[in-house]
């Protein structure tokens, strides 16, 4: 009946259009056949839009969130090659005074 991406919004829509159809809820009683049929074409085109905004948007967060996993993780591999590197001369520092006092 709809199609697997947006199905909920594919349902208001057609519960709205049918509901539509009801004498007590027809708002739009008072339009033309193709009055009608263009502000038809129009709420389906305002919900596309709205959809597609809502899929960029979502994709967008989870590439940023993707990112932002990433950068978190390259800066504490940064750190922690820090924390090794700032140890290193100290062991060099250490195994000299050692084998100095072996002579």
């Amino acid at each position: 009946m709809y199609n697997d991406e947006s199905v909920l919004e594919n349902h208001h829509l057609a519960v709205a259009f049918q509901l539509l159809q009801h004498e007590d809820c027809d708002i739009l009683e008072n339009l033309t056949r193709k009055e009608r049929q263009t502000v038809r074409r129009t709420i389906i085109e305002m919900v596309s839009l709205l959809l597609s905004f809502k899929i960029q948007l979502r994709r967008e967060m989870r590439f940023y969130s993707l990112r932002k996993k990433t950068v978190h993780l390259e800066i504490r591999a940064r750190v922690a090659l820090m924390g090794y590197f700032s140890r290193v001369p100290r062991y060099f520092e250490l195994s000299g005074q050692t084998k100095s006092s072996w002579k």
